[in-house]
Parts: C-alpha cells; structure tokens; sequence
C-alpha cells in the first residue's frame, strides 16, 4: 500500500519521493532524490522474500535519510 511498481522499481507515496529497487535475499537499492540520499544494501538472508524484515528496513532507510536533512 502506499506504493508501485515500475520498470523493476518500487516507486513509494512518501513526501521525499523515494524509490527502490529490491533483489531477492534482502539487496536493497533506496533513492531519496529529496534528501539526496542513497543506500545500498548487500545481504544473504535465509528466506528469499520477508515482508516483515522488508518494511523493517524500508523504514530504517526512511528514517536515516529524512534523519541527514
């Protein structure tokens, strides 16, 4: 909810307009062109998809990038 997807990104309704795209296993690529901020994140998970540990770290990402203003 919240968001869609385009083109392999994930394109979310925040007020910094930030997108991602996501490999399976965890990799994260977050963009927050507001805030001109982007994280890059490389993992192994055990599962290839956790929608719980998913929101968890978009939300990390949100919060660290918002947190750099």
């Amino acid at each position: 909810e919240g968001s869609s997807y385009v083109d392999q990104f994930w394109f979310f309704n925040y007020p910094e307009k930030s997108y991602s795209a996501w490999g399976i296993y965890g990799q994260f690529i977050y963009v927050d062109p507001k805030h001109n901020v982007v994280i890059v994140q490389q993992s192994s998970q055990d599962l290839p998809e956790d929608h719980d540990i998913e929101a968890q770290t978009l939300a990390a990402f949100q919060a660290i990038s918002t947190s750099l203003k």
